[in-house]
């Protein structure tokens, strides 16, 4: 009898509802793992990656006698095409913008210097954009990183600075806003470009590298949406070193480098296909 009842239990069929359940269950568990090992794995990389190229200004300054503009930033002009800073049009023809001509002059004096390995006489500056405020005046954190691009401005007086942001909506234009206290700071305004298509970093990165044909940049923003520019440019083949615009701990910072995971992973993917904006 003993035999015959451990026959009939062994025996017993897996209902095919069951066998469909654990599959699915299984699956989702697999797809779980792999998308979280792929945020993890996305995240480190592009976060070990930037220490290496996030500076403050007098750290950006003094690197003109630093080995790591060799091996870090590499802000020359060997590379750089009669495209530099030259935007297309969306009938993909291309006209130069007010500052294309001044910029490839001085491209062959910045040649020599280059060669050593110092920085070029001539470079870009990003500003990243950020909320504006009801009444059209930078947020704190944009504030932070305009003051910056005008420290940064004053100690390169020839560089060039794009302000990109989201700039839809004639109510609510960042680059706008950008660009005015730039100028009330001082900043000629035929040294400022403005991106009014920057809807989000990716979006930002992506105009700089295939509609201004930028090669070399310093990007301006916090640390922790550095990690996210630096990695996305230079997956999209732009040569990039971040100057921090922190100056202190923001309001809702937490809730910012949370964001950063999902947006981190979601732009590097982008930048990998190299995903039309």
């Amino acid at each position: 009898m003993r035999k015959q009842k451990s026959h009939t239990l062994a025996s017993t069929p897996v209902s095919p509802v069951l066998r469909g359940i654990r599959r699915v269950v299984l699956t989702c568990f697999f797809v779980l793992g792999l998308g979280c090992a792929l945020v993890v794995t996305t995240n480190a990389a592009a976060i070990l990656y930037s220490l290496s190229h996030i500076y403050t200004l007098d750290t950006i300054q003094n690197l003109q006698n630093d080995s790591l503009i060799n091996d870090n930033a590499q802000l020359n002009n060997t590379s750089h095409s009669d495209k530099v800073l030259q935007r297309d049009t969306p009938s993909h023809t291309s006209s130069p913008a007010p500052f294309a001509t001044e910029t490839h002059n001085k491209q062959s004096n910045a040649m020599s210097s280059a060669q050593t390995g110092t920085l070029s006489s001539s470079r870009v500056i990003l500003v990243l954009g950020a909320s504006v405020n009801p009444n059209k005046t930078p947020s704190p954190i944009l504030r932070d990183r305009l003051n910056s691009a005008v420290a940064m401005y004053h100690a390169q007086p020839d560089a060039t600075i794009i302000v990109s942001g989201d700039g839809r909506e004639a109510h609510y234009n960042e680059p706008a806003v950008m660009k005015q206290y730039l100028v009330e700071h001082g900043i000629p305004e035929q040294r400022i470009v403005t991106d009014e298509r920057g809807y989000t970093t990716y979006a930002s990165m992506y105009h700089l590298a295939y509609s201004y044909h930028v090669k070399q940049c310093i990007i301006v923003s916090q640390k922790f949406h550095l990690a996210r520019a630096i990695s996305t440019g230079t997956l999209l083949g732009v040569q990039c070193v971040g100057l921090s615009a922190d100056t202190g701990v923001y309001e809702k910072a937490q809730l910012y480098e949370l964001r950063e995971i999902p947006a981190r992973t979601k732009d590097i993917l982008q930048a990998l296909f190299h995903v039309k904006k």
